[in-house]
């Protein structure tokens, strides 16, 4: 079940960002970690993502600072390995595979 104003992507997102966002969150939704009050951390999480995805594209020497703050956020919503196995949290069959495409450049 979709909560109510979460599925939206906020308009102030980046393309790349909103690309995200529109992978990210069904996923999360499905296992029901999230709500309406995730909304601006799910934002957050979409850019600092964006922004480590361009500057290793761009060789940039913020990607390590970027690269720390989205990690920060990952835990958050379980998108790591190590906050995942602290869930209880259940997966579709074949839904593996998206999960691990989350980190894949967009």
């Amino acid at each position: 079940e979709i909560v109510e104003g979460v599925q939206d992507i906020p308009e102030w997102l980046g393309e790349r960002a909103a690309r995200i966002w529109a992978r990210v969150v069904p996923l999360l939704q499905r296992r029901e970690l999230v709500d309406v009050t995730d909304t601006d951390m799910l934002a957050t999480y979409c850019v600092l993502l964006a922004r480590v995805q361009q500057a290793e594209e761009d060789e940039d020497e913020k990607l390590l600072m970027y690269a720390r703050e989205f990690r920060m956020f990952a835990v958050e919503f379980g998108l790591s390995p190590a906050s995942r196995s602290k869930l209880a949290i259940t997966t579709d069959k074949g839904e593996g595979d998206e999960w691990r495409k989350l980190m894949q450049p967009t």
